[in-house]
């Protein structure tokens, strides 16, 4: 299911990330700890909004894709939020002020009702409540 994509963007780039695409988003994992400080599998709806998760989700969120497609890989994202990378756009959505207008996004791409059962799962979890997340 996934598979590196294409050819590198520069001569000697190595392409680390694996990706899978499915109908309006896709998934991506990264072996590679640089960018955020360990490996990470991302869910990007519609090329604007990015939930990663630390580790490799792969075997999981494939099942996910062929359990019940993108409904279930949002279901997935809620049940394991405790495992967001500090720097996915998951808290962002709830910052009415912010630039890139991630709660617009998040409407289109994850819906009014899991916007509703993120934040839930995230309160739960005792994730920073959005007005104590720093800014963008």
């Amino acid at each position: 299911m996934f598979k590196h994509q294409g050819p590198a963007p520069f001569p000697g780039v190595a392409i680390l990330n694996q990706v899978a695409i499915q109908d309006g988003y896709h998934l991506s994992y990264n072996p590679s700890s640089r960018d955020y400080g360990c490996d990470t599998t991302a869910i990007v709806f519609g090329e604007t909004l990015f939930f990663v998760l630390n580790g490799d989700h792969r075997e999981a969120l494939g099942a996910a894709v062929q359990r019940g497609g993108k409904q279930a890989v949002i279901d997935y994202f809620i049940e394991n939020v405790g495992q967001a990378n500090r720097l996915s756009e998951h808290t962002g959505i709830f910052r009415e002020d912010h630039p890139f207008r991630l709660g617009e996004h998040a409407a289109v791409h994850f819906g009014p009702g899991n916007i509703a059962r993120l934040q839930a799962a995230m309160q739960a979890g005792r994730e920073p409540a959005p007005e104590e997340l720093p800014g963008p």
